[in-house]
């Protein structure tokens, strides 16, 4: 399928641990998502296009001064409200887990597994307050830029 550049209303990368995805919105509500194995950065010409992507946005956007059709960046999860609740959320277990498990009063002693899925779980918790702390800050420089 082809599409024109002004068909585009927003685009959105979101990278992560593994696979980074790429997603473009149209302005007849169609969605296009592209996901990119971080493995293969160096077997792929995805970091090119993305820059180049980028670059091309910023200057179809700047030629548009009364900025009516300019390409948005969208959020990622990270950035939206339901991605700060869920670190909000994060938090909370991180701070309560430990609490449950060494200072109210249980049967017994604690087994070996419930350090390991507290420290399986304070990883991916630890990642995703990280992720949205760092992405909600860019958005934050990219808004003043765009000002």
């Amino acid at each position: 399928n082809d599409f024109k550049w002004a068909e585009i209303e927003e685009y959105v990368y979101q990278p992560d641990r593994q696979f980074d995805q790429f997603k473009l919105r149209f302005k007849d509500g169609t969605k296009f998502k592209l996901y990119h194995n971080n493995e293969h950065d160096s077997k792929d010409d995805f970091r090119n296009f993305l820059s180049d992507f980028v670059q091309t946005v910023e200057q179809l956007n700047n030629v548009d001064d009364a900025k009516l059709n300019d390409i948005k960046l969208g959020k990622t999860i990270y950035e939206t409200s339901w991605g700060l609740s869920i670190a909000i959320i994060a938090v909370i277990m991180i701070i309560g887990l430990p609490i449950i498990l060494f200072v109210l009063p249980h049967n017994g002693t604690p087994k070996l597994s419930n350090y390991a899925t507290l420290g399986a779980s304070y990883i991916g918790a630890i990642y995703f307050i990280v992720q949205v702390y760092t992405h909600r800050k860019k958005r934050k420089e990219y808004e003043h830029r765009s000002k």
